[in-house]
């Protein structure tokens, strides 16, 4: 399988010291993670057009940098969801919102691939046998 993007890609929207061997490791990681809920769909990017190659690249650059975070940030690291500090004898708290790197797509990227929907389903409503008193 092709991965979506490229490390370069990766750089010219990102900044990071990640080595280009770490970032094609993700790339190719988060590649296989999209393609496998594009595949149950029946999405075939290249039948798409260049537009939705050119998201897929986005999108995989974003799954990419949310799994990375900020490493070795010297301030609030990217991904921090709350924040706590104190002066006096110097305490600061972080409670991280992917603290593990897990890659995922966020509901906004799912609609944009097209993945994801759920077809609406209704039950008829009808007599379910003789039931008195309902």
């Amino acid at each position: 399988m092709t991965a979506f993007t490229t490390p370069a890609d990766y750089r010219a929207m990102y900044d990071t010291d990640a080595s280009d061997e770490r970032l094609t490791a993700l790339i190719a990681k988060a590649s296989r993670m999209i393609a496998a809920q594009l595949r149950p769909c029946g999405i075939v990017a290249e039948e798409r057009g260049i537009d939705y190659i050119g998201l897929l690249s986005d999108i995989t650059c974003d799954v990419v940098h949310r799994s990375l975070g900020d490493e070795g940030a010297e301030s609030i690291p990217y991904g921090a969801s709350q924040f706590g500090e104190t002066t006096g004898s110097v305490s600061w708290n972080f409670s991280m919102s992917n603290p593990y790197g897990d890659m995922f797509l966020t509901a906004n990227e799912k609609k944009m691939l097209g993945i994801g929907r759920s077809a609406a389903r209704g039950i008829p409503a009808g007599n379910r046998g003789n039931r008195s008193g309902l």
